[in-house]
């Protein structure tokens, strides 16, 4: 494991940085606990090997994905980021890739455990408005 910070909000910066947007996916395994989850479009998604997959299916239908950080603010163990992703439809929610552009903004709750690793997430997005623009 590579050594990172154990502040919270750096953890979730990090993470945010080096998986979404650098595409690091090897290095989920040190951002995230065993017994991972993640809750999002009403369904819960873990542990860490079945997060990992998530991801990389996430990835796979956004081309040229970009993850902005807009706001970033932590309680202790609570990180709340809110985000906007942009990009290209390869696919994203079903639909046929088109590559017609990819926008839409999310909110999370990230719980960081004291020694720098996230344990759960919980997720909000912007899904519902997003997708009539990908067909």
């Amino acid at each position: 494991m590579t050594q990172q910070s154990t502040d919270s909000k750096d953890v979730v910066r990090a993470f945010w940085t080096e998986v979404w947007n650098e595409g690091r996916l090897d290095r989920i395994a040190d951002f995230m606990t065993e017994d991972f989850v993640i809750h999002s479009g009403g369904r819960d998604i873990g542990p860490r090997q079945a997060f990992a997959d998530w991801v990389r299916d996430f990835h796979g239908a956004i081309d040229d994905l970009v993850f902005d950080i807009r706001a970033l603010h932590s309680d202790g163990p609570a990180v709340t980021t809110l985000w906007r992703i942009t990009g290209r439809n390869a696919g994203f929610m079903g639909t046929p890739a088109n590559g017609k552009p990819v926008r839409f903004t999310g909110l999370t709750l990230s719980i960081v455990t004291p020694d720098g690793r996230i344990a759960e997430k919980w997720v909000e997005r912007s899904a519902w408005e997003l997708y009539p623009t990908l067909t």
